[in-house]
């Protein structure tokens, strides 16, 4: 990824993702430097970067993917470093240093063995540690309250970086279960709030609730409240804008089939199938009228959509022709 610094120089900086959403990464980095206003250019294959010379301590780490090295090996591949090149003039510093180095050999995929010989190695400058302790601290196995889909906390997370989720904004899940997309985003710093997926739900136990699940984390300050309502009724709003961003993981499947509400000729109310693509035109209505300017929809579906064979603008035409907005 090669970032602007001025007019004549470029940084290039190697991204190890914390996670094994592979389609999820580009768009995912895309959208946290456009929150962070950051111009960067994200290209398919990794570039090189001059080292600059500077006399402040510095170390060596040696880290592998997809193999275990031993001390041994670590050390010979440090030695083997062509240290006349680097020339780095600053004393090293095991304990604390000021730079940290990492060389990052790569043995091919997880989905086989490691090859023989590194694959591919990286040298790059350590410059801060993920957040990779928040997937186990936000797992489902660790949470009072869980449904049959409920979403696992490394793609809640994705999710909300693809939302721009941050501190004090105001997320909406109008499919809301268990609420991981809103743990996740309360945990970003936003305020959630939320439309259960079903007309029926009832709460199991005091402990079992979106509003508890928050409460576990110490986030329960963030919730704002839960409306239960049918999701297909969009009109049911003051029409304004109210939400940075809606981030929902839509029913499917055979596990959780949607359902929504409509009156027969006698006035009286059915629940009826809720087809997967009336919740997705049901979903872009209800943005349309709802997000603020520059908000972000996202939702989640088992269904692959060939972005190569589709136009924005015949989508667009179609979508706004259909909705009478």
């Amino acid at each position: 990824m090669a970032a602007s610094i001025g007019k004549s120089c470029t940084r290039t900086i190697l991204v190890h993702f914390a996670h094994e959403h592979t389609d999820f990464r580009i768009p995912e980095l895309q959208s946290i430097l456009g929150l962070f206003h950051i111009e960067a250019t994200v290209p398919k294959e990794c570039l090189k970067e001059a080292h600059i010379k500077c006399k402040e301590s510095f170390k060596y780490q040696v880290t592998s993917f997809n193999k275990k090295l031993n001390k041994e090996r670590k050390l010979q591949i440090i030695e083997d470093l062509p240290h006349e090149t680097l020339a780095f003039e600053g004393p090293v510093d095991l304990k604390n240093p000021q730079h940290e180095y990492h060389i990052i050999e790569d043995y091919g995929s997880l989905l086989g063995q490691p090859t023989e010989a590194p694959q591919q190695v990286y040298f790059a400058k350590w410059i801060a540690d993920g957040q990779r302790e928040k997937i186990n601290e936000f797992h489902l196995q660790k949470r009072h309250f869980i449904a049959n889909t409920s979403m696992d906390a490394g793609l809640s997370m994705v999710m909300s970086n693809l939302g721009q989720v941050q501190s004090g904004t105001l997320i909406f899940d109008p499919f809301v279960g268990s609420g991981s997309l809103l743990v996740s985003a309360a945990a970003q710093g936003a305020f959630v709030m939320a439309r259960p997926s079903r007309a029926n739900v009832k709460q199991r136990s005091d402990d079992e609730s979106v509003r508890a699940n928050l409460r576990q984390y110490g986030l329960e300050s963030h919730y704002i409240d839960i409306l239960v309502a049918d999701s297909s009724r969009v009109n049911m709003w003051r029409e304004q804008p109210l939400f940075h961003s809606i981030i929902t993981d839509p029913p499917y499947g055979i596990r959780e089939g949607a359902k929504r509400i409509e009156k027969s000729e006698k006035h009286i109310a059915q629940r009826t199938e809720y087809h997967l693509s009336d919740i997705f035109m049901d979903l872009l209505n209800f943005a349309a009228r709802y997000l603020t300017l520059n908000g972000r929809l996202e939702g989640m579906s088992d269904a692959e959509l060939h972005v190569d064979h589709f136009q924005e603008s015949t989508f667009r035409d179609m979508y706004f022709k259909e909705s009478n907005l």
